[in-house]
């Protein structure tokens, strides 16, 4: 993937990534995020933990991405949220 991505291609990586983000909170929270939960979570513990859980993850999309190229992918969603 090229790091500037066309805007249907963040929004495709958009809807592949949200339900990933929210399985890995689930999983350590037991709970599904609110939009606040979800936002802290990526703000304060998301980079490397969840670069590594895309690269892994059932995704061709992430996991024919580099590590930077998903981080990307996470900065693109956090931007995302911050206009909710």
């Amino acid at each position: 993937m090229s790091s500037a991505l066309a805007v249907s291609d963040s929004k495709h990586l958009i809807q592949e990534l949200e339900p990933i983000l929210v399985s890995l909170y689930q999983s350590e929270n037991g709970k599904s995020p609110t939009l606040y939960e979800l936002k802290q979570y990526l703000v304060s513990y998301a980079s490397e933990k969840i670069v590594d859980s895309l690269i892994n993850s059932d995704s061709t999309m992430f996991k024919s991405m580099s590590s930077n190229e998903a981080l990307a992918a996470i900065n693109l969603y956090i931007r995302k949220l911050r206009v909710w």
